[in-house]
């Protein structure tokens, strides 16, 4: 492992477009303080892109990011593909039944 280090400024900004009144999209960071946590699983930088009009679309790319991000700094695996294939696997799941949940759930998504 390389003993140099970085620092990172990260910025985010997001625009609703012209079709819709509010944003459905939704992005999130996490970059680990302790540097073994670093070393292990490093930073992790999501976009999700929510879909289906509502406020349903908002947050199912909401919970997309939140449980990825969570899945995968709680995963057991040092395997980083296996991690994030999981967590995303997982969050998946969870959008699919969140818009099974709706009555009006038909095209909602991220």
């Amino acid at each position: 492992m390389d003993s140099h280090q970085f620092y990172l400024d990260v910025g985010m900004v997001s625009d609703r477009g012209q079709r819709r009144p509010h944003q459905e999209d939704f992005c999130q960071f996490h970059n680990p303080m302790d540097l073994s946590d670093m070393d292990v699983a490093g930073s992790l930088f999501l976009v999700a892109d929510g879909v289906g009009g509502g406020t349903a679309g908002g947050r199912a790319s909401k919970y997309a990011v939140e449980h990825v991000l969570h899945d995968y700094y709680h995963h057991d695996s040092e395997d980083l593909e296996e991690r994030l294939s999981d967590a995303f696997r997982s969050a998946n799941r969870g959008v699919f039944d969140f818009a099974s949940d709706l009555s009006s759930g038909k095209g909602v998504g991220t």
